[in-house]
């Protein structure tokens, strides 16, 4: 091949100062992606559990409460609390309660299937959102999440604390809900049932 010329190089030196352009500009993209993500992440992420927050598990309940009226399927909400929390926080200092909110957010994570959603509602209360899930099998759910917290280890090690929950369920159709917060209201007085009826335990 006959040597470059100036010509040449100077072809070569604006091929190279393009591509590079182009490739700050794709970087540059990805960055703002990425932070635009982090950024929505951090919004509707609890800090302390890692769950989806109140505000973003009101939006994702009027998604999928949307979406069980458009298909005419179920949507059952599980509301789920920490029967005497005060207690633990009192008797083991709130850096253990805290531990504990912690490892009952990792705990349902683990259960929830792909669609479910795990919220923290607020203080020692978790909503667990169960599309297309019929009664039988919210109930089926229910009871394995009793289990597995009453076969859990708590607390810090050596110092395990005994943790128990009482969970209420409703579900969308019912002629008591109308939308969301109705569903949530539903779950909750079915929660608080199951307290008053001795807790560790499930209502619907």
């Amino acid at each position: 091949d006959p040597p470059l010329n100036e010509h040449d190089v100077q072809f070569a030196e604006e091929v190279t100062n393009a591509a590079v352009a182009a490739l700050e500009r794709a970087y540059d993209l990805e960055n703002a992606v990425l932070g635009q993500e982090q950024m929505r992440h951090l919004a509707e992420t609890d800090p302390l559990t890692n769950c989806f927050n109140r505000r973003a598990l009101m939006e994702k309940l009027e998604q999928e409460m949307d979406r069980a009226a458009r298909y005419a399927t179920m949507l059952t909400a599980m509301m789920v609390d920490i029967d005497n929390f005060k207690q633990i926080n009192d008797n083991y200092g709130h850096l253990v309660g805290d531990r504990v909110l912690k490892q009952l957010a990792n705990l349902l994570k683990r259960e929830q299937r792909s669609v479910d959603i795990v919220a923290r509602y607020g203080g020692e209360e978790f909503v667990v959102l169960l599309p297309e899930t019929t009664n039988t099998e919210s109930r089926n759910f229910a009871e394995r999440i009793l289990r597995r917290v009453s076969a859990h280890d708590f607390g810090e090690s050596g110092n395990s604390v005994k943790v128990t929950i009482s969970i209420g369920i409703a579900s969308y159709p019912d002629e008591r809900v109308s939308d969301g917060d109705s569903l949530l209201k539903l779950a909750d007085t079915h929660m608080y049932r199951a307290k008053s009826e001795g807790k560790n335990r499930f209502r619907d």
